[in-house]
C-alpha cells in the first residue's frame, strides 16, 4: 500500500494550553504538535497513526489519545490510541481502523490516568496540503494546483509555473512532464505539448523549439527526426515536409539528395522520380543533356550503338530509307548514289550500267554495247546487222541499207559485198579439230584441249561420248576420256562459233585395250 505523510500541527484554544501539565520531573511533555499518518485500505475506512514524543529518562504518561473528525472535540472518536506504560525515553505509538471522513479539522483530546499529567484537548487541527496542492498558509482545506502548474513539496503555499519544455495536463500533480520527441513546449504554464509542425521534429524529450529538417530531408507532423529523401527524389531546401520528385531528363542516385542531376549526353528519362537514366537505343541519339526523350535518327542517317550522341551519315553508295534505323544499305548492282546522307539510290540511266554493290557512279556503256533499260548491271552487245559507234548508248544502230555487220559489238557497218566476202572468206577456214589420240589402255586417260578461236570469234567446244567403255569429263584444260574397259570409245566433237559460219560437228573413235 502507498502511504501518505501528513503533519498535523495542533492550534489549540487558548485556555487549553495554558492547562497542559509539564512533567520537568519525568523530563516529559505533552506533544503540541504530532504526526498523522494514514494509508488507503479500501471501503474499510483508514489506518491512524499518532505518535507523542517525548525526552528523559523518566516513564511517560499514562492514559489515552482520543482522535475526532470534527473541530470541537466532541462526538464519538473515530480513532483511540492508548500509552499506558510507554518505554523510557521513547516515542508512544498506537495505531487502530477508523473511518476518516473528508473534514479538513480534526481534534485531539489527551485523557489522562496520571496524577502528573492532566487531561488535555488540541482543537481545530488542520491537515498539512500534500504535494500537488497547496493553500495561503499551507494547510487545509488545500487547493489543487492547476494544469500547467506544480507544487512538489506538501505545505506549499503556492503552485509553480511548468518551465518551458516542460507541461501539465491534469490538475493536482507533484512536477510536469517533459515534452515528448516530436513535440515542444516554448511558453511557461504549458497545459500540453505542442506537435512540431510537418518540417520540423524534435529528437528527444523536454524541447522548447523544433529542429528544421535538413536539405535533403524532410519531416512529418510530430516527427522526431527527419529522414532521408528516397533514391529518385531530392528537397533543396530546409523545414520541408516531403521531397520533390526528380523531373523527366533527370535522376536522383543516392538517398538524401538536395538536388537533381541532368541525363548525360546519350542518355534520357522520360519518367519524373527516377534514380537513373536510360541509354538511347540503335537508331536514336540524345545530343543534349537532360533530356527527356530520344531522337530518332532521320532518313538518310542510322546508329548502330546504344547511348549514341549522334547518328551517322549514310555514304554514297549507301542509303537509309526509314528513319530509326541501326544500319546503311548498300545500293543494290544497276543502282548507285553519289551523295552522302541519302533515304534511296538512283537507278542506273539507259546507256549506262552498274555492275558492283555500293557504287557511287554508273558507268557509259562501251563502244559497240547499248542499255535501252535504266537500272542494269550490264550493257548489251550490238546485234549483226546492228552498230553502236558511241559510249553510253541507248540504242543500237541498224546497218543503212546495202551495209551490214560482220560480228556483233560491232561499233560500224560494212557493204554487204565485203561481208559475203568475208564470210566465205571465213567459211573456208574452218575450225580445227583438236588433236585426240586413237588409242589407250584400260586405265588410263586422254587429255583433249579445246577449240580456241578463229578470225576473232570465240569458239566453244562441246565433247560428249553414249560409249560404255569410256566416260568424259571437262577439266581446266579442256576434256578427260577416261578408258574404262577394252572397247570402242565414240566421241561426238562439236565447235561453234557466235555465227553460224562457225560450225563443226564430226566424231572420233579411241580405241581401248587391255
Amino acid at each position: 500500500m502507498k502511504k501518505l505523510r501528513l503533519a498535523i500541527a495542533a492550534f489549540a484554544v487558548a485556555s487549553a494550553l495554558a492547562s497542559v501539565p509539564q512533567a520537568s520531573a519525568t523530563g516529559w511533555t505533552l506533544a503540541t504538535s504530532f504526526n498523522v499518518y494514514w494509508t488507503a485500505a479500501g471501503s474499510s475506512g483508514d489506518t491512524i497513526a499518532l505518535s507523542v514524543n517525548g525526552s528523559g529518562n523518566a516513564p511517560g504518561p499514562n492514559g489515552h489519545y482520543d482522535l475526532y473528525d470534527n473541530a470541537t472535540g466532541t462526538g464519538t472518536p473515530i480513532a483511540t490510541f492508548n500509552v499506558d506504560g510507554m518505554a523510557t525515553g521513547g516515542n508512544s505509538v498506537g495505531t487502530t481502523n477508523g473511518a476518516v471522513t473528508s473534514a479538513t479539522k480534526f481534534s485531539v483530546r489527551f485523557v489522562s490516568s496520571d496524577a502528573n499529567f492532566a487531561t488535555t484537548s488540541w482543537l481545530n487541527f488542520r491537515s498539512t496540503c500534500n504535494a500537488g496542492t497547496y493553500s495561503s498558509d499551507g494547510y487545509g482545506p488545500c487547493t489543487l494546483a492547476h494544469t500547467g502548474h506544480f507544487v512538489e513539496l506538501p505545505g506549499s503555499t503556492s503552485e509553480s509555473d511548468c518551465t518551458i519544455g516542460r507541461y501539465q495536463d491534469h490538475p493536482g500533480q507533484p512536477a510536469c512532464k517533459n515534452a515528448r520527441p516530436g513535440y515542444y513546449v516554448n511558453s511557461p504554464a504549458a497545459t500540453l505539448d505542442l506537435p512540431c509542425p510537418a518540417g520540423s521534429f524534435t529528437p528527444g524529450y523536454g524541447f522548447t523549439s523544433c529542429t528544421l529538417a535538413r536539405s535533403g530531408h524532410y519531416a512529418i507532423l510530430a516527427d522526431y527526426s527527419d529522414h532521408d529523401c528516397f533514391n529518385g527524389q531530392y528537397q533543396p531546401n530546409t523545414g520541408q515536409s516531403s521531397c520533390l520528385n526528380a523531373d523527366p531528363g533527370h535522376y536522383v542516385a543516392s538517398q538524401g539528395s538536395d538536388s537533381q542531376t541532368q541525363c548525360g549526353l546519350g542518355r534520357y528519362q522520360p519518367s519524373p522520380g527516377q534514380s537513373s537514366c536510360l541509354s538511347a537505343e540503335p537508331g536514336f541519339y540524345v545530343s543534349q543533356l537532360g533530356s527527356s526523350s530520344a531522337s530518332p535518327c532521320s532518313r538518310g542517317t542510322y546508329s548502330s550503338s546504344y547511348a549514341s550522341l549522334s547518328c551517322s551519315d549514310a555514304g554514297a553508295g549507301y542509303f537509309v530509307p526509314d528513319s530509326s534505323s541501326t544500319s546503311a544499305t548498300p545500293c543494290a548492282r544497276g543502282t548507285y548514289q553519289p551523295n552522302p546522307r541519302s533515304s534511296g539510290c538512283s537507278d542506273a540511266n539507259p546507256g549506262y550500267f552498274v555492275q558492283d554493290l555500293a557504287s557511287f557512279a554508273q558507268t557509259p556503256c562501251a563502244i559497240g554495247t547499248y542499255q535501252d533499260v535504266g537500272g542494269q548491271a550490264s550493257c548489251k552487245p550490238a546485234s549483226l546487222g546492228f552498230y553502236v559507234p558511241n559510249s553510253g548508248a541507248a540504242v543500237q544502230t541498224p546497218c543503212p541499207s546495202g551495209t551490214t555487220t560482220k560480228v556483233e559489238r560491232s561499233t560500224a557497218c560494212v557493204s554487204l559485198a565485203s561481208a559475203t566476202s568475208a564470210v566465205t572468206s571465213q567459211s573456208k577456214k574452218t575450225p580445227t579439230i583438236p588433236t585426240i589420240a586413237t588409242k589407250a589402255k584400260v586405265g588410263t586417260k586422254v587429255t583433249i584441249k579445246a577449240a580456241g578461236q578463229l578470225n576473232a570469234q570465240k569458239l566453244k567446244t562441246a565433247i560428249s561420248s553414249s560409249s560404255k567403255t569410256c566416260t568424259v569429263a571437262t577439266s581446266a584444260a579442256g576434256f578427260v576420256v577416261s578408258a574404262k574397259s577394252a572397247g570402242s570409245c565414240v566421241l561426238k566433237i562439236s565447235i561453234t562459233g557466235s555465227s553460224s559460219y562457225y560450225a563443226l560437228s564430226t566424231s572420233k573413235t579411241i580405241t581401248i585395250s587391255k
